[in-house]
């Protein structure tokens, strides 16, 4: 009988443990726990297969998601969210449904107090290559790849390329995200990513560099992102950077001048045609500045000289000669104008300029070598035009272009005493001019360029004193010039 207790006492003790012991396992098994502790998450970050950042992704959560806790290791918490289990940064949510604690104030300064952090070593799972993989499009809309991405925690490195002046950094533009993107350290895609941003997301544009923009978020997270994945730019106040520029050039070239006088004289010189080709080389400097929204300024100034050897050849009863010459064209404009696209940052301006021209005949005074007798001459005046400008045509590729004419006012034609080839000039002219740049890499750029110039001068009358023998009461005068060039320079 004392054994049959014993036994039945063991039995009875054995069903108590294994009951208590079921009793306990009822807080681990999932969705049993009504009272299970929740997260909210504090941002739009990962949710990795393990606690650390070399780990796979499991998936993405947006800022506000509710998240069931399932256990802690360190500075990770393991969590379900989406029907999948996984493990996000303890910084990356808030605890339950409480608001972000308020940070503590700065201690103020105190003199011999340590300016330098005395940091311990960085936790294991965060040493070495700090990078989770994930497969998102590329920022170009190319084929889907595999992209290396940092976290973006409140702890990652700053970014390495910051706008270059504090006046950048005032918030002037903004836009939308096309679609979820990766933010780079630098303008390259090569370059190691700094964040994300979701579709739809509003970002402010800080600064622009070869097809590439700088950004911050509402979260003050900050990195570049290909423009083609933005949206929607819309500026905000006057004074905004996003047109603002220089540039400055320098260039050489080729140059056509063909010449032909007619006139009412006699004389092999009264009326006769004329060529000859030269070399040119010039600077140039050009500024533009937005002044508010859709309205912006430009000025620029340029000088060209021209070289023409052995120049033009003339023939003059019987002999011939070659007649050497050089100019020097010096212009500059002032302009207003109207910003047609903010993408491209087109801009349409109503210029006004001056230009002053100097036609140097090499020994002029010399007629056994200037058998013509070809004055030497300047045309000066006030200039009237237009301008088109586009600094980003594509990433890389710029197009400016401009006419101007002189001869609405004040416009003069001087030559050399006792060459002259008549009374009363009256000189017109027409200047057009394009360029097609191509930046290398930050601000050099290379460009092609167009220069065309046509200008015309009546006479009416016959200087006494001029050399000059045809003759004539009526004269005209028709110059074209045609310029080629390549040039190098600096661009922002």
């Amino acid at each position: 009988m004392t054994t049959i207790k014993k036994r039945f006492g063991f039995v009875i003790v054995a069903l108590g443990l294994f009951i208590f012991a079921e009793a306990m396992s009822v807080d681990v098994l999932p969705g049993k726990d009504v009272h299970a502790e929740s997260v909210e998450a504090r941002r739009s970050a990962p949710v990795l297969s393990g606690p650390g950042e070399s780990n796979r992704l499991v998936t993405r959560v947006k800022a506000g998601s509710q998240m069931s806790v399932l256990g802690r290791q360190g500075r990770w918490i393991k969590v379900r969210v989406k029907g999948r289990i996984g493990w996000i940064a303890r910084s990356n949510v808030l605890i339950g449904d409480s608001a972000p604690k308020a940070k503590k104030p700065k201690k103020a300064f105190v003199k011999g107090r340590k300016t330098k952090r005395n940091r311990k070593a960085a936790p294991r799972d965060r040493r070495g290559k700090s990078a989770v993989q994930k497969r998102i499009r590329a920022e170009d809309n190319e084929p889907e790849e595999d992209v290396i991405l940092e976290e973006p925690v409140r702890e990652m490195k700053q970014v390495e390329s910051e706008p270059e002046s504090k006046k950048s950094q005032n918030v002037e533009i903004s836009a939308l995200a096309k679609n979820d993107s990766i933010m780079r350290k630098k303008p390259n895609r090569a370059a190691k990513g700094a964040g994300f941003i979701d579709d739809g997301e509003k970002v402010d544009v800080l600064q622009e560099r070869d097809g590439w923009v700088f950004i911050k978020t509402d979260e003050d997270r900050k990195g570049w992102v290909k423009r083609s994945s933005l949206k929607n730019f819309k500026e905000h106040s006057a004074g905004a950077t996003g047109y603002n520029g220089w540039g400055l050039l320098a260039n050489a070239g080729y140059q056509v001048m063909s010449q032909q006088f007619g006139s009412d004289g006699v004389g092999e010189l009264a009326n006769y045609e004329t060529s000859s080709a030269a070399i040119a080389f010039g600077i140039g400097a050009e500024f533009r500045y937005q002044l508010k929204p859709k309205w912006a300024l430009m000025a620029d100034f340029n000088y060209r000289f021209v070289k023409a050897t052995p120049g033009i050849r003339a023939e003059v009863g019987g002999v011939q000669s070659d007649i050497g010459f050089s100019r020097h064209e010096v212009n500059g404009h002032l302009g207003a104008g109207y910003i047609l696209s903010a993408k491209r940052k087109a801009a349409a301006f109503f210029t006004l300029g001056y230009m002053n021209n100097l036609f140097n005949v090499s020994n002029k005074d010399d007629f056994t070598t200037n058998i013509a007798l070809l004055p030497s001459e300047v045309l000066s005046g006030p200039l009237l035009g237009i301008k088109l400008d586009v600094p980003v045509v594509t990433g890389k590729i710029s197009f400016s272009a401009g006419v101007d004419y002189l001869g609405l006012v004040a416009a003069s034609r001087s030559q050399t005493v006792g060459l002259e080839d008549g009374l009363n000039e009256d000189s017109s002219a027409i200047l057009a001019r394009a360029r097609i740049g191509y930046r290398l890499s930050g601000r050099k750029i290379i460009t092609l360029g167009y220069g065309f110039e046509s200008s015309s001068v009546n006479f009416d009358g016959v200087v006494p004193t001029s050399e000059r023998t045809h003759n004539a009461n009526t004269a005209q005068r028709d110059d074209v010039f045609h310029t080629v060039s390549v040039g190098f320079g600096l661009s922002k």
